[in-house]
């Protein structure tokens, strides 16, 4: 009587403890690799206007429904694909194009009706492979801004598909080797006037004026 009754409270303990997993912790519901997310290392989520949301992560770009994940990775042999698989910001141009930026390997733009990416793996020219971007900014202005590790701010140039850099200190190097050197880690639109940014950088608060291109 003693073992039935000890296993018919393992049976109620196991039953329960698999209900309260069903359920949201402390009010929040988890998404993970059973919705085919990764389990960690996850850096933004972004909502693009057509409803969906985009997860950056370590292992790749995650566009999630609510229900189902479709997962973008890199392909080194396909130049369609993302250039690096450690996404590490997300933005949304006036055309609906998505811009990531990536952990070494520059930044890429996704065209939703070609369903392709195009890669910029070095917006700036430089001996150095490794293009760290590290925030991405796309203002009340169409302008897309991107803060850089040691490449200082960049600005898409959309006539002639390029990117413009700006240094705060032009004399320091410019290709990223000197660790914490125009480290732009993130970019603010001044809410008053548009033309002015404020940049978070490893060695203090900028500020920068867009039509004088001068740092303060």
């Amino acid at each position: 009587m003693c073992l039935r009754l000890a296993f018919l409270q393992c049976i109620l303990f196991l039953i329960v403890t698999f209900s309260l997993g069903q359920l949201p912790v402390g009010g929040f519901r988890i998404y993970n690799t059973t919705d085919g997310l990764p389990g960690s290392g996850l850096n933004k989520v972004y909502e693009s206007r057509d409803g969906f949301l985009w997860v950056s992560t370590h292992s790749g770009l995650f566009r999630f429904d609510g229900y189902r994940s479709s997962p973008y990775f890199s392909n080194p042999q396909d130049s369609t694909t993302l250039s690096s698989n450690s996404v590490t910001d997300i933005v949304e141009d006036a055309s609906e194009n998505l811009w990531v930026g990536t952990f070494g390997r520059g930044v890429c733009r996704y065209n939703k009706n070609q369903k392709r990416w195009y890669r910029y793996e070095h917006p700036t020219p430089d001996s150095n492979d490794f293009y760290w971007v590290m925030d991405l900014l796309y203002d009340s202005k169409q302008r897309l801004w991107v803060g850089t590790n040691g490449r200082g701010l960049l600005l898409y140039d959309p006539l002639n598909n390029k990117f413009k850099q700006f240094l705060p200190n032009p004399q320091k190097r410019r290709d990223g080797l000197v660790r914490f050197e125009k480290e732009v880690r993130h970019i603010a639109q001044d809410p008053v006037n548009a033309d002015v940014l404020w940049l978070a950088c490893t060695d203090g608060l900028y500020k920068f004026n867009v039509q004088s291109k001068i740092f303060h």
